[in-house]
């Protein structure tokens, strides 16, 4: 079995368009995937990888590889859980959460064998979960003293 950093190179070489923008865990903190993003992305990417704890910053750092670096400064001086909430690094929990609940509502596998219906069933499953969030959504309102 792969990491998510091998699985996700290859993922990226299927990518068509430039990817403007990635997200990801520290599962992602490798230079191979940096260098990866940096040949699937715009020239200005933006990349947000929460880097190992115990990272230093890797100099001369060119490219991609250079956020890397600008994240472990930044986290060296505001700390990880700001540092986090100023890169929207805690949206990629989110991302995964609602992973979570794909899977334990749907299955953790597609069941179609063609690409384009593979495509419509994981639609299909994204529809059911969005209309099981929506019913499941407590109706709520402020209350002003």
């Amino acid at each position: 079995m792969a990491d998510d950093s091998t699985v996700g190179e290859d993922l990226l070489e299927e990518i068509f368009v430039p990817v403007a923008s990635f997200r990801g865990d520290g599962a992602y903190d490798s230079r191979a995937f940096y260098a990866a993003l940096g040949t699937a992305g715009t020239p200005d990417i933006d990349i947000v990888i929460p880097p190992r704890r115990k990272a230093s910053p890797s100099r001369p750092a060119e490219g991609t590889w250079q956020q890397r670096n600008e994240a472990i400064d930044r986290i060296e001086q505001v700390g990880r859980r700001q540092w986090r909430k100023e890169s929207g690094a805690h949206q990629q929990a989110r991302a995964e959460n609602a992973v979570f609940r794909y899977k334990q509502i749907v299955g953790d596998h597609l069941r179609a064998r063609t690409f384009e219906r593979k495509k419509k069933e994981a639609m299909i499953g994204v529809n059911v979960v969005n209309r099981m969030t929506v019913l499941g959504m407590p109706e709520s309102q402020a209350i002003r003293a």
